[in-house]
């Protein structure tokens, strides 16, 4: 009887270890592009979805975006996205988003006062000619239910007046 050998024998073709070779190459280096692509795309687009996601990127003709109507329930907070465009030749310091001049539509009456809502916002630097987004607060602190015409203004606080940049005036919907 004729003895077997133990020891086995692997053989694969040159050309199947060469087309390995390339594959792990070829995925290496679309691995190393995709980070890359992702590494640029987390440091850039917070950017640009900042102003994109305002809906009406604000401009030299409308300096001032918010919503038109703004519905909001009473002793709530609403966050709202704002835009800002410094129309003015020199950039300004300080500039917040604030709301004045509420009126009744039902009674044609100023809510100024302690039920009047207010807006939290952070002081930026508005350079001239280029568009500012802000994040603000509403905060309705208790007006009968209703709607109301109410100023949102881009301003500086002063020590005794503000300086109002910019105004538009927007619907407010008070709900309970």
């Amino acid at each position: 009887m004729k003895k077997r050998s133990k020891r086995g024998t692997l053989s694969i073709s040159i050309g199947a270890i060469v087309i390995i070779v390339i594959a792990f190459v070829v995925l290496g280096l679309g691995l190393v592009l995709t980070k890359t692509i992702f590494q640029r795309a987390t440091s850039e687009i917070p950017e640009i979805f900042d102003i994109a996601k305002l809906g009406k990127e604000p401009t030299a003709e409308s300096p001032l975006t918010v919503r038109g109507e703004i519905s909001i329930k009473r002793k709530a907070t609403k966050e709202l996205d704002v835009g800002y465009y410094n129309t003015d030749r020199e950039s300004h310091l300080n500039v917040s988003i604030g709301i004045k001049n509420c009126l009744s539509v039902a009674t044609g009456e100023d809510v100024s006062g302690t039920d009047a809502p207010i807006v939290v916002s952070r002081e930026q630097e508005a350079p001239n000619s280029e568009p500012i987004p802000y994040l603000i607060f509403l905060k309705e602190k208790g007006l009968d239910t209703g709607e109301y015409i109410c100023e949102i203004v881009a301003m500086t606080k002063g020590d005794t007046e503000d300086e109002v940049y910019e105004r538009v005036q927007v619907s407010l919907i008070v709900t309970s």
